[in-house]
């Protein structure tokens, strides 16, 4: 009789490996895991928030262009730690795949009528540009 050589176990892949230990896990560590998860993400975006100030100015700042049914755009725009500013812009011609721009920016926000007499005096800007 010969004797044979202990199995090599080697040859196991690491998905294999990866398989075998899912399986061997219970139902109390996969709840541990899951409850684990859900406290790292907060507490992550929370350490960031704190110790990080360009994630916190990029998480704070934001900007919408408005639709006010004028002909010019109306971008609003806040900053981390300001208050919401409006700005009128009008786009009077183009240098070759850039688009020229000139517009007023008030220091806070308006109202619609504000907006509209805004909007006119960037239009009269921009037509004396094009002269």
């Amino acid at each position: 009789m010969t004797e044979r050589p202990p199995a090599d176990r080697s040859y196991i892949s690491i998905s294999e490996r990866l398989a075998n230990i899912v399986r061997s896990l219970s139902l109390t560590n996969v709840l541990m895991i899951a409850l684990l998860l859900l406290i790292a993400a907060p507490a992550y975006f929370a350490w960031k928030f704190m110790t990080d100030e360009d994630f916190r100015t990029d998480f704070m700042t934001r900007a919408a262009i408005l639709d006010k049914h004028v002909p010019c755009i109306v971008f609003e725009g806040q900053r981390y730690g300001s208050s919401a500013r409006q700005t009128i812009l009008v786009v009077y011609g183009l240098d070759g795949r850039n688009e020229k721009v000139i517009g007023l920016r008030a220091p806070g926000t308006l109202s619609d009528t504000e907006i509209d007499a805004t909007c006119q005096k960037v239009l009269a800007l921009a037509e004396e540009l094009k002269k």
